[in-house]
């Protein structure tokens, strides 16, 4: 097994100051998606995405979880097009 630790470099500013206190918290719920996506921040590319139900954003339908990258917490995550 490989006991390499991995460290994530993340951008600066109050979307990951949100999430910063977060980022080892075993509460983050992994979903699918049909489509692919990619991180600007960190390059990871999957059919999922990460959300936690402390890092939420409104919308036209109420108060909803952000979709962020699962690797990174990154919220530049964005599908592939």
């Amino acid at each position: 097994m490989d006991n390499t630790k991995k460290i994530i470099q993340i951008s600066s500013g109050p979307t990951y100051d949100e999430v910063r206190h977060l980022l080892d918290s075993p509460e983050w719920r992994i979903m699918d998606t049909e489509e692919l996506m990619k991180c600007d921040d960190c390059n990871h590319q999957a059919k999922e995405y990460a959300e936690h139900d402390d890092v939420t954003e409104k919308n036209e339908e109420g108060e909803c979880c952000q979709v962020r990258c699962p690797n990174c917490k990154s919220w530049y995550y964005w599908e592939v097009e």
